[in-house]
């Protein structure tokens, strides 16, 4: 369909961008303070779906001794985690996608009163599909290179696993994969990030950002009022999976180009498209996913 093929066109579009950044060395990391519980949930329940579709179990596992806070760019991270586990929902027929998180060690050096002790962690994403033979496997990092049927191909540039990477080394990780043709890939990534010690839990975090969640909370309830869900209509199931996509990576430019293209299709969905661009100025994440989710229900 026109909206499917949207759809695939923006995720290439920001694919070759990515990359152009990349290599012309302009791409920079936007690190803050992340509620890793949260943010991993996010994602784990984003990837439940996205697998319930193929039938694929998806299981999480995450190790109690997790740090709770962290200091990381949460887009790339994102980013990188969703391309990942994306990969092993599309290249898994039946059986399972495990994503697990664990924490391999806590780096001491170097580190003085004032400073943030770094702690490294694993994030494993293991597949139970197609798998990849040696030859595959020396190649799947480089760019526009793809595996699989072309039917599996389809939709996609090549670039996902080459930008992955290096978002990983960019983030100063190290991105390893090991595979068997037939049986499965285990792809996982090892980052040392900054630990913030004083979020023991979610009411830590939220007193810590209270200004941010306070503005959060304000927009969400106006989000809520019944005077406004009235006034903005639904667009097409499709746009509404990418506003939702282009949300979670927190791309602002991206929305608020998306919601000139909603301009474009209808003018009924112009006060939708206003909405989009004042949260998109503001850099009000959570509310635009907070709005983009009423019409996902």
């Amino acid at each position: 369909t026109v909206e499917r093929s949207g759809k695939h066109l923006l995720a290439l579009i920001n694919d070759i961008l990515d990359h152009a950044k990349i290599e012309a060395g302009k791409l920079e990391l936007v690190p803050k303070d992340i509620y890793l519980p949260g943010f991993l949930q996010d994602i784990v329940d984003m990837m439940t779906l996205q697998a319930q579709t193929k039938n694929v179990d998806f299981q999480y596992l995450a190790e109690p001794s997790l740090p709770k806070g962290i200091y990381a760019d949460d887009k790339r991270l994102r980013q990188t985690l969703l391309n990942l586990l994306s990969n092993a929902v599309k290249f898994t027929d039946q059986g399972q996608v495990i994503f697990s998180v664990t924490s391999i060690s806590e780096i001491l050096e170097n580190v003085s009163a004032t400073s943030p002790r770094e702690q490294t962690i694993c994030f494993k994403v293991q597949d139970s599909g197609i798998g990849m033979s040696p030859e595959q496997l020396s190649i799947i990092f480089s760019p526009f290179e793809q595996v699989g049927n072309l039917q599996r191909q389809s939709g996609g540039t090549g670039l996902g696993l080459n930008i992955t990477k290096q978002l990983v080394e960019k983030m100063a990780g190290k991105l390893q994969v090991t595979s068997e043709l037939g049986k499965g890939s285990t792809f996982w990534i090892e980052v040392a990030v900054p630990v913030i010690a004083s979020f023991n839990n979610q009411n830590d975090f939220a007193t810590t950002s209270q200004q941010i969640n306070d503005q959060n909370k304000t927009d969400s309830q106006r989000l809520d009022t019944p005077a406004l869900k009235q006034d903005l209509v639904a667009p097409p199931p499709a746009e509404v999976e990418i506003l939702y996509e282009l949300a979670m990576l927190g791309s602002m430019k991206k929305i608020t180009e998306q919601a000139k293209h909603l301009e474009d299709l209808d003018s009924m969905y112009t006060p939708l498209a206003d909405k989009l661009r004042d949260l998109a100025e503001g850099f009000q994440e959570k509310a635009i996913v907070n709005l983009i989710e009423q019409f996902r229900a």
